[in-house]
């Protein structure tokens, strides 16, 4: 069984305060999850047509930051929100977001994709870099704490769990598994690649 085969992951994190480590972790987990042919979205590499309107390379980085240096407000708006309007459509595609967490970085679209995704009633896997304990509470009154790992080796395992156990025992075993709706997206890939 694999049920996480073609469906989309949207990897959520801090990226202003952590260019580098925000790319590292996304590269890591982006492999993992191919190796089960699930879909990473990763806003380093926005699956656009048009993507260099909501790049979020170092180019736009910097621009922002002479920008905010030289308190030009309106550059700095004009080049973020393309930028926020596509990574929260990207969180209107996915079907579950993995959000590495990391509460020192700053994160400000982090809390807004999340949010977004739970009003969605998406699944929101959270990696949380300075343990479960020292989460927010707001968040466990907003997503379940079986979606909140210290590592992510546990959250690799849970994953691994959601992807092959059998359908008669997965919702009786995870509650919070019952936020899984699991799309077969093959059938309609082959009939849609089929008439190009």
């Amino acid at each position: 069984m694999n049920r996480l085969k073609l469906m989309r992951f949207y990897l959520v994190g801090p990226m202003d305060n952590d260019r580098e480590g925000g790319r590292q972790w996304r590269e890591m987990i982006s492999d993992w999850l191919l190796e089960r042919s699930a879909i990473p979205l990763n806003p380093y590499e926005k699956p656009l047509r048009n993507a260099e309107t909501a790049a979020e390379d170092d180019n736009n980085f910097f621009a922002r930051q002479k920008a905010k240096a030289e308190g030009d407000w309106r550059t700095v708006r004009e080049l973020m929100k393309p930028v926020v309007h596509t990574d929260l459509r990207m969180v209107d595609h996915c079907d579950a977001l993995i959000v590495h967490l990391d509460l020192d970085k700053k994160p400000c679209g982090t809390w807004d994709e999340i949010v977004t995704a739970a009003n969605q009633n998406k699944p929101v896997l959270i990696h949380a870099v300075q343990g479960i304990k020292e989460l927010p509470d707001w968040l466990f009154g907003r997503l379940h704490y079986d979606f909140f790992f210290n590592d992510w080796y546990e959250m690799k395992g849970y994953l691994d769990y959601i992807n092959t156990e059998p359908d008669e025992t997965l919702h009786v075993n995870e509650p919070s598994s019952l936020k899984w709706k699991f799309f077969d997206y093959e059938p309609l890939v082959k009939e849609a690649l089929s008439n190009v």
